[in-house]
């Protein structure tokens, strides 16, 4: 399953990622190693949409599920948004652009 895209704030990224057919395995791995990483913090889902929090680690994370794309919204101080991001790289790779492939 390849990042499409990831867009950086002050206070957010934003990361799209492209739905294939390993992707519920993937996310599933993902979202272990935030419960493990983060010492299982608050989860609670509706229907297409999961708020992953916990507040004394600063950690607030939302996913977003669409028809194509997994959309993951990544709050907090920039510390914890570089340690999920480490976390999201095990598991995903980024999305091959036209010019790679011309390459």
């Amino acid at each position: 399953m390849p990042i499409s895209g990831i867009r950086t704030d002050e206070k957010k990224v934003i990361v799209r990622i492209k739905i294939d057919e390993s992707s519920q395995k993937r996310y599933n791995r993902f979202r272990h190693d935030i419960e493990v990483a983060f010492d299982n913090p608050e989860i609670k889902g509706y229907g297409g949409f999961t708020d992953i929090r916990k507040s004394d680690s600063d950690l607030d994370l939302n996913v977003c599920y669409g028809k194509e794309y997994i959309h993951i919204i990544i709050y907090g101080k920039k510390q914890t948004r570089n340690r999920i991001i480490e976390i999201l790289n095990r598991h995903f790779v980024y999305m091959n652009t036209k010019e790679d492939n011309e390459q």
